[in-house]
């Protein structure tokens, strides 16, 4: 038996008299890793997973790059001397796109009534 965790080894805790592994069940959230260190139990997410991990570790989101194709063909070489500026007018003001048309009838002005027929 044990006084105290001093006498059990350091992956041991002492209790109720003793020397006891405290991972052995469900100390440590799900999907973590236990162990024992210096007689304390000690949670860990295992490599590729994220979280708490006393309470839940993830899997880490992983995905692969689109790979480019290598490039086969040489680059054309662009002479500056082949760009030659347009020429042509500038305005300030830019054309208009369409013209707007009024109404021939007053926006104001009553619909007239549509007259009823009577049946012969």
């Amino acid at each position: 038996g044990c006084e105290n965790s001093d006498d059990c080894s350091f992956d041991r805790t002492c209790f109720n008299k003793l020397c006891i592994n405290v991972c052995d069940g469900d100390l440590c959230g799900f999907s973590a890793v236990c162990s024992v260190e210096y007689h304390r139990p000690k949670c860990r997410c295992p490599p590729g997973t994220t979280g708490n991990p006393n309470v839940k570790c993830s899997a880490l989101l992983t995905y692969d790059l689109p790979k480019n194709p290598p490039i086969t063909e040489r680059p054309v070489k662009v002479s500056d001397s082949l760009i030659v500026p347009i020429q042509g007018t500038s305005s300030a003001t830019p054309e208009p796109i369409a013209e707007f048309i009024s109404p021939t009838v007053p926006l104001s002005s009553p619909i007239p009534p549509v007259p009823s027929t009577v049946p012969p």
